[in-house]
């Protein structure tokens, strides 16, 4: 009698032994590491002496801030709780002749630009010239009207380019763009507008969105920018990528975006912990069971 109870207290002790093991399995299979979307095509644009602009894309819908050191966060300009793979936010509010340095909120998690920050410096306050309105249009490459769409503008003169413009094309711009060239300043020093002519310098146009990427090099003085018929306009005709799109043309920025962080780790060191603690204590508690009959 006393054999049989030992030998069914051993055989419970280790049911218990195993549903601790089965517990501690279960937790490493189920804890999985946070994977974030890496940002790519970073481009710093419309700088000016109060506010400019970040934009770039990721992999993933999600949601995509700006945070300038030692200031504020700055939402996409298309609301707090939008997520998407094109982020468009403009800082602004900012003191003219100012160096700015800012991080990336993407996808919950923050990217400093290598460790350093991304940098940027307002220009100082100018006096506008006369404008110098260009109307387009972007379409999908099922010849669809594009929304959701990151455009971006630079002049090339000789050996010099302009600083950036940008917009952001959305669903109630029904496809099409406009800028005001009149606003481009000059990329190696933003306090001074960048003087350029319709006689022989070229406006290059990129535009991306999540269902492809284009890119347009037409000469300043090309009628179709400035036609009075919308049905007449230049068109960018995005093109479906092999694999998420990109801008075509990489525009220069102040620091390169960030290699891709490590996955984070800490959740799931702390669920094989966990696990370990509850597995470790119902091994004692059998063992206890089993000495005590």
């Amino acid at each position: 009698m006393v054999k049989e109870m030992m030998i069914g207290s051993h055989g419970f002790g280790l049911r218990l032994l195993m549903a601790g093991l089965l517990v501690v399995l279960f937790t490493l299979h189920s804890v999985q590491p946070a994977v974030a979307s890496t940002p790519s095509s970073l481009i710093i644009s419309n700088v000016r002496d109060t506010s400019f602009t970040v934009s770039w894309l990721t992999g993933a819908e999600e949601v995509g801030q700006v945070q300038v050191v030692g200031g504020g966060v700055y939402d996409d300009v298309r609301g707090a709780d939008y997520h998407g793979i094109t982020h468009y936010v403009t800082v602004k509010g900012l003191t003219p002749n100012t160096n700015y340095s800012f991080d990336l909120l993407s996808g919950g998690t923050r990217y400093e630009g290598g460790g350093a920050h991304w940098a940027v410096t307002t220009g100082k306050t100018l006096t506008p010239p006369m404008p110098d309105l260009i109307l387009g249009r972007v379409r999908n490459p099922d010849g669809s009207n594009a929304a959701d769409a990151i455009v971006v503008f630079t002049v090339e003169q000789q050996r010099q380019i302009s600083a950036p413009l940008s917009m952001l094309v959305t669903a109630s711009d029904k496809g099409f763009f406009h800028v005001n060239l009149a606003d481009l300043r000059e990329q190696a020093d933003p306090s001074r507008f960048f003087e350029y002519s319709p006689a022989g310098d070229l406006l290059t146009i990129q535009a991306v969105n999540p269902y492809g990427s284009g890119s347009i090099k037409v000469g300043l003085g090309d009628p179709r920018l400035r036609a009075s018929d919308p049905q007449q306009t230049l068109t960018v005709d995005l093109q479906t990528p092999s694999e998420t799109p990109t801008l075509v043309v990489r525009q220069p920025t102040p620091t390169p975006i960030p290699p891709a962080p490590a996955p984070e780790s800490s959740g799931l060191w702390l669920g094989v912990g966990a696990a370990a603690i509850i597995g470790i204590g119902i091994l004692i508690v059998a063992v206890l069971f089993v000495w005590r009959r």
